[in-house]
C-alpha cells in the first residue's frame, strides 16, 4: 500500500474581482484576485451587472482551516446605439449631402467613431477618417455605401467596459441635376448628360424636345413643341427650329413682355441675338427640365443660398464629387431671390412653379406683389447656373459657401434627398410629441401633385404644410413651424395622386 500525504491547502484571504457584464471569470482571475494558492472550482457563465461572491474552499480528505471569499462585481456594458439625427431611421442620403449622427449619452461615456466599410468615399467634419466627440457630421462624395462604426466606453468604472454598434448608409446619385446655361446653347463644344455621353447643342435641345411627354420618339417622334406665354403674347419653339435657336442664343438685353405670338423666326433680335434676356433665359430652362425627365422640375426653392459641387464628368453620367482638394472652384453658391418681394413669393415653390411664373410674366400676367420681371430673370439664371453639366445639390445655407466654409456652415432644414423605390405612400413624422416644429419625410410611389394637410381633431384646417409636384421614388424632407396658437393635438393628411396617407401628432406637455 502506497500512502500519499495531503497538505492542507492554504486558504488565502479574501479578494475583489472586477468584470464587465456577460464576461465569463477565469480560474485564473479569481486566483489572482487571492493571496495563496486555494484550490479551484466552481462553474461560472456570462453575467448580468451585479454582485457576486466566490467561495474557495478544500474538499476531504483533507479540510481548510478557513475559507476564502471573492467578491465579482460585474459592471454594466453601455447601450449603443446611433441615432440618424438629420432624418430619422432614414439609411438612404445623396451624394455630397451631409449627415448628423449621435451616440448615447452617459456620464463618462467616451466615443470612437470610424467606417468599417468606406465604399461611398465617406468623411466626418473636416475631412476626417475617425472621430471622438457624441455627435458626427458624414459627407460622402462618391457613390456606393458606407457602414458607420461606434465604440463606447464607459470610463466611470474601472473595467471600462464598452460596446460597439453599426449603421449602413447607402448614397444614391439621384440628387444630381444637369442644367446646361444659355451661352451653352449657342455653343459648338459637347457636355455630359444624364442618359449617359456627351452631347453638343443642337443635340440636347432636339433631346429635350423630343423628351417632353418623358418618352424619346413617343407618340410621334419630333412633334412636341416648347410654349411659354399667353395668348397673343407668346413664344413657340418647334423640334425643326433648334438649329436656327443655337444660332440666336444666348440672348440678352431687357426682360419684357412678349410682342405677339413669336417664333424663332420672328422673335425680336439685336445684333443677331434674342432681344428678351427673360424669354431666352425662360427657354434655357424649360429645356433644362426636359432633359432629366422633368427630375428637376420638383426641386424645391429656397430663399437661401443654393449651394452645389461639381460632379467627376470623367464618367457619364457623374458618380462622384471632385473634392475641394481637387478643385477650390468645385462649390457654387448662389441666392435664388434677393428682393423682399421674390422671397415672399418663393416659399414652397418649385422650379416648375418659377418656370410658370416667368411664362405668365412673358405673357403679360400681372406679377407677384413686389416681384419683377428682373427678379424672375435672375431667379432662372441662378438654376440655370447651379447644376450646369452635372452638379450635385449639397443644400441651402444662410452665407455663401466656399470650400473653405462649407464644413463648418449650417444648412437649411428643408432639402431633398433620394430614397428607395417603394410600392406604397410611406410617411415619417418626427418628434412626435412635437414641440415647436415638426419633421416629414415622406416617399411617393407615383409623380403627381402632392398636399400635406394639418388638421385639429375637430377637423378645422391648421395649416398647409406642402403643396407641390412630387416624383415617385424620390424622398421628400419638409419641416412644419408650429405656430404657438396650433400646439394642439392634430392629424395631418398627405394625398398624392389617388394614394393618402394620414397620422396624428401629439404636443409635448
Amino acid at each position: 500500500v502506497t500512502v500519499t500525504e495531503q497538505s492542507k491547502p492554504n486558504a488565502g484571504t479574501d479578494g475583489t474581482l472586477k468584470v464587465c457584464a456577460g464576461t465569463t471569470p477565469s480560474d485564473a482571475d479569481l486566483f489572482a484576485a487571492l493571496t495563496g494558492s486555494p484550490d479551484a472550482g466552481g462553474t461560472w457563465s456570462g453575467l448580468v451587472a451585479g454582485v457576486y461572491t466566490y467561495t474557495v474552499k478544500a474538499t476531504a480528505p483533507c479540510t481548510v482551516d478557513a475559507t476564502s471569499h471573492v467578491t465579482v462585481i460585474s459592471n454594466p456594458i453601455p447601450s449603443c446605439t446611433i441615432t440618424n439625427v438629420t432624418s430619422s431611421g432614414s439609411h438612404t442620403t445623396g451624394m455630397g449631402q451631409s449627415v448628423q449622427f449621435s451616440g448615447p449619452s452617459g456620464s463618462g461615456f467616451a466615443y470612437a467613431w470610424s467606417f468599417t466599410t468606406n465604399a461611398a468615399g465617406a468623411k466626418f467634419s473636416g475631412g476626417a477618417t475617425t472621430a471622438t466627440t457624441q455627435g458626427v457630421t458624414v459627407t460622402t462624395t462618391t457613390a456606393g455605401s458606407y457602414t458607420l462604426s461606434l465604440t463606447v466606453t464607459d470610463n466611470s468604472y474601472t473595467t471600462k467596459c464598452n460596446a460597439t454598434c453599426t449603421y449602413s448608409m447607402t448614397v444614391s446619385t439621384g440628387n444630381a441635376y444637369y442644367t446646361y446655361t444659355q451661352g451653352y446653347y449657342s455653343s459648338t463644344g459637347t457636355s455630359c448628360t444624364p442618359v449617359g455621353g456627351t452631347k453638343g447643342a443642337l443635340a440636347l435641345i432636339q433631346y429635350a424636345l423630343d423628351n417632353i411627354d418623358g418618352v424619346i420618339g413617343s407618340p410621334v417622334p419630333h412633334t412636341e413643341q416648347i410654349v411659354l406665354g399667353l395668348t397673343n403674347h407668346s413664344f413657340t419653339l418647334k423640334y425643326a427650329d433648334a438649329a436656327a435657336l443655337v444660332k440666336i442664343m444666348p440672348g440678352g438685353g431687357t426682360a419684357a413682355v412678349l410682342s405677339g405670338n413669336l417664333t424663332v423666326a420672328n422673335v425680336p433680335l439685336k445684333s443677331g441675338k434674342i432681344k428678351n434676356v427673360l424669354l431666352s433665359q425662360a427657354i434655357t430652362l424649360d429645356l433644362n427640365i426636359h432633359i432629366q425627365s422633368d427630375a428637376l422640375s420638383s426641386f424645391v426653392l429656397k430663399t437661401g443660398y443654393l449651394t452645389t459641387q461639381k460632379g467627376d464628368v470623367s464618367t457619364c453620367p457623374v458618380t462622384k464629387l471632385i473634392p475641394c482638394s481637387k478643385d477650390g472652384g468645385s462649390i457654387s453658391s448662389l441666392q435664388i431671390a434677393t428682393s423682399t418681394g421674390m422671397k415672399n413669393w418663393i416659399a414652397g415653390k418649385t422650379v416648375n412653379d418659377l418656370l410658370t411664373l416667368a411664362s405668365n410674366a412673358l405673357g403679360g400676367a400681372s406679377l407677384p406683389s413686389g416681384v419683377s420681371l428682373s427678379d424672375i430673370t435672375n431667379a432662372i439664371d441662378v438654376i440655370n447656373r447651379s447644376f450646369d453639366a452635372g452638379r450635385f445639390f449639397i443644400g441651402y445655407y444662410t452665407t455663401s459657401q466656399t470650400c473653405s466654409t462649407i464644413s463648418t456652415a449650417v444648412a437649411s432644414s428643408t432639402s431633398i434627398s433620394n430614397t428607395l423605390g417603394s410600392s406604397q405612400l410611406s410617411v415619417k413624422a418626427y418628434p412626435n410629441p412635437f414641440n415647436s416644429a415638426v419633421n416629414f419625410h415622406f416617399t411617393s410611389p407615383v409623380s403627381g401633385k402632392a398636399l400635406l394637410v394639418a388638421y385639429d381633431l375637430a377637423g378645422k384646417k391648421l395649416a398647409v404644410i406642402f403643396e407641390g409636384n412630387v416624383n415617385s421614388g424620390r424622398g421628400y424632407d419638409v419641416k412644419y413651424n408650429v405656430s404657438p396658437g396650433n400646439k394642439v393635438p392634430m392629424m395631418y393628411k398627405l394625398t398624392i395622386g389617388n394614394s393618402t396617407y394620414h397620422g396624428m401628432l401629439i404636443p409635448e406637455k
